[in-house]
């Protein structure tokens, strides 16, 4: 009996302090990240400042950010900040469940791969093959040409129709077909070719929401259960849903929220198009998605084979990142696939890496948060040793002359994209789906801290009397250029 306690007393004096010791790392390790938040750029001349979660939350009039790390295989920690609906105080937790926008289109992605791997599907057949209940139109680009499953996850279909706006709560939420067709009460464009399969990288919703209709015609049944039964049940993702509208019973979700701080009518939009913009789900849940497809290219035995999960990852067109339904990016000497989300009152990303077994998942719900998730993400790859992911650009800032302020001041447009550049207090802001201040570095050049790697140029017009011309310019191509509306 003495010798059992002994034994039980050196056990405990073992084990204790060690799972002490994990918890004590754990939160001083979740500590820096709130604590370690970069700006995204480094100004000459000054030393790089961190900044509080909660402090940005507030300055970006962000509502509540739910985060999801995982580190060596595991997800070590998920937290929530904030309130997912302010006007009724309600605190977000662990379990509260967002519109991830675009991630949507990677869970679809996984659901098509694991059909295809079963043998129950084809990514190279023509899609019309599939098609029985809906009929793409016929066009110069697309007669004669095969579609295929592969171009539709990649972007290379030639199909276009972008993204999709949603609709209120009270709205009439239109079918697929009318989606598809661009029919009322649809309120986007038809799902129609605008150019050769295989030719290029367009980032296509419309081509997304095929699939959806592809998949319901070959197995005859609703998406949402197709995708709950062959993704979301299997990893055990018990906050996740392609239900849209919410069923009445949830009520453990973020209220979208636009502009300054204006809660969305209803609480959010529904997205009836599904696969490319109707899941809903918390941060931990796409952590399970994200180590799923880690053990996937480990070989380990998981959803997917790791040839499947290659297959998936890999680069479709050599000038494009996208792959079947994922960004993937070198960052150093690791390969990180990730995907990122913008739904009306919703921001969301993922990054999980390809070897290392890191990853990070941030929801929030406002569109005013797109640097404030890249502020997250930064914190964490800085704390958990993301070697080679954060590399800030170096600035120096020149002071704004007032006459070229009120030079640039107007509205843009190119024919897609329409924005305004105001006068923000003597700095100039850019105001698309978002406002943000454009930092001046001569010679008329800005960039955005969203994006520091490009730079808005405004040129003058033909006669030189004003500035009529804007650039987003990356590497020294064109992203965009549009013109000032006289």
């Amino acid at each position: 009996m003495i010798f059992r306690s002994i034994l039980l007393l050196l056990i405990i004096s073992t084990y204790l302090p060690n799972v002490f010791s994990q918890e004590w790392n754990k939160k001083n390790k979740i500590t820096e990240v709130e604590n370690g938040l970069p700006l995204g750029v480094v100004f000459q001349d000054s030393s790089e400042r961190k900044y509080n979660i909660i402090d940005r939350m507030q300055f970006y009039k962000v509502p509540s950010v739910s985060i999801a790390v995982v580190d060596d295989g595991k997800i070590i920690w998920s937290k929530a900040y904030g309130k997912r609906d302010v006007a009724s105080v309600s605190t977000a937790d662990v379990n509260t469940i967002y519109q991830t926008a675009s991630i949507s289109k990677s869970i679809n992605a996984f659901a098509v791969l694991k059909l295809v791997q079963e043998g129950k599907i084809s990514l190279q057949k023509d899609i019309r093959e599939y098609l029985k209940t809906w009929e793409l139109p016929n066009s110069m680009f697309s007669t004669s040409r095969k579609i295929t499953l592969a171009n539709l996850l990649s972007h290379t279909s030639g199909l276009g129709t972008g993204g999709f706006f949603g609709y209120k709560i009270t709205d009439t939420i239109p079918s697929l077909n009318q989606i598809l067709s661009g029919i009322k009460p649809a309120n986007s464009d038809p799902v129609q070719s605008i150019n050769f399969p295989g030719a290029e990288y367009f980032y296509s919703g419309g081509g997304t929401t095929l699939i959806r209709k592809i998949l319901e015609d070959r197995f005859k049944t609703d998406y949402t259960s197709l995708i709950q039964t062959n993704v979301l049940t299997p990893l055990n993702m018990k906050r996740s849903t392609y239900n849209q509208p919410l069923q009445k019973a949830e009520n453990n979700f973020a209220s979208g929220y636009v502009g300054d701080s204006q809660v969305i009518e209803g609480g959010y939009h529904v997205f009836p198009e599904l696969a490319p913009d109707g899941l809903w789900s918390n941060a931990t849940d796409i952590a399970k998605f994200i180590l799923s497809i880690q053990k996937s290219l480990k070989g380990e035995t998981t959803l997917l084979k790791r040839q499947t999960a290659l297959q998936m990852l890999s680069k479709v067109l050599p000038t494009s990142n996208y792959t079947l339904g994922f960004i993937v990016e070198d960052k150093s000497d690791e390969k990180y696939f990730s995907h990122r989300g913008a739904n009306y009152g919703y921001r969301s990303v993922f990054y999980g890496s390809m070897r290392t077994g890191k990853g990070i998942v941030v929801l929030i719900n406002s569109e005013n948060g797109e640097m404030l998730i890249n502020e997250i993400v930064n914190s964490v790859a800085i704390a958990y040793d993301w070697k080679g992911f954060y590399n800030p650009p170096v600035k120096k800032l020149v002071n704004t002359d007032p006459a070229l302020i009120k030079d640039v001041q107007g509205k843009y447009s190119n024919g897609e994209a329409n924005f305004t550049i105001t006068n923000n207090n003597g700095k100039i802001e850019m105001i698309g789906n978002s406002a943000e201040l454009l930092h001046y570095v001569g010679n008329h050049r800005f960039f955005l801290l969203s994006s520091p790697n490009i730079e808005v140029v405004f040129s003058r017009s033909d006669d030189g009397k004003i500035y009529d011309v804007i650039e987003l310019i990356e590497n020294g191509n064109v992203l965009l250029k549009a013109l000032k509306n006289n």
